[in-house]
């Protein structure tokens, strides 16, 4: 079919070949799909004319670029899944100091504290029943209180010895005419393998999404790296 338009983003749709746990990437900014060829220009006779070219070595890569942060693409290039538990972290609250104490929120895992005056010095202090206490602290100052805190949650392992499973993709987008939605388009990977590369940014009033890139392979028994498919609708 010629003479499309293409103007929208693909969904991605995932199954792990391993343990066929399915995924879904729908809020997507990006794809791309690329072909390389490797060839050999052989010349030869007088002039060193080109007189044939040797192609060989196809690969065909793609990318997922997310319009925010998804933790299935850290999860699918870490190559671990998602577990949940209870977890030690640093926690800072701005606190009044009423009465010389200190009243935080979470629920501190051992005794000790960090205080942080205005002017950045910092005294040891001590918790206990959620009220810390540090020596010589100024009525009505504000401090920063810094204590190890106990939070429920899910984590992402980054384990030195996983790397990411192969994957069976589908990307999918439509087709516009005169716009008018005239086809769906899909690019099929029977087994695609993630790069394990993935960054994450934090900037200032800046929105981060997250990118991975596969690299299609030939299944088992076949020649077929990748499929093209135009489905037409039926237009009204």
């Amino acid at each position: 079919m010629e003479n499309m338009i293409f103007q929208d983003i693909c969904e991605v749709y995932l199954r792990d070949l391993k343990t066929d746990a399915v995924s879904f990437l729908g809020l997507n900014t990006k794809n791309d799909i690329n072909q390389k060829v490797t060839q050999e220009v052989l010349k030869g006779g007088i002039g060193m004319k080109s007189v044939a070219v040797l192609n060989g070595q196809k690969e065909i890569d793609f990318s997922v670029t997310t319009l925010t942060h998804s933790d299935i693409v850290w999860m699918i290039q870490s190559g671990s899944g998602v577990t949940s538990g209870t977890y030690t972290v640093q926690k800072n609250e701005k606190l009044e100091c009423i009465d010389g104490t200190f009243t935080i929120v979470g629920t501190a895992v051992g005794t000790t504290c960090i205080a942080i005056d205005g002017v950045g010095k910092q005294t040891v202090g001590t918790i206990a029943l959620q009220v810390a206490t540090i020596t010589t602290p100024v009525e009505g100052d504000y401090y920063t209180i810094l204590y190890s805190c106990e939070v429920v949650g899910t984590a992402i392992e980054f384990n030195a010895t996983k790397f990411p499973s192969s994957y069976y993709v589908e990307m999918h987008t439509i087709a516009y005419k005169d716009n008018i939605v005239i086809a769906d388009i899909y690019y099929l990977f029977k087994k695609a393998t993630p790069d394990g590369n993935v960054t994450g940014t934090f900037e200032g009033n800046k929105n981060t999404g997250d990118t991975m890139k596969f690299t299609a392979l030939a299944p088992d028994n076949s020649d077929v790296i990748a499929q093209y498919l135009v489905i037409p609708r039926i237009v009204v």
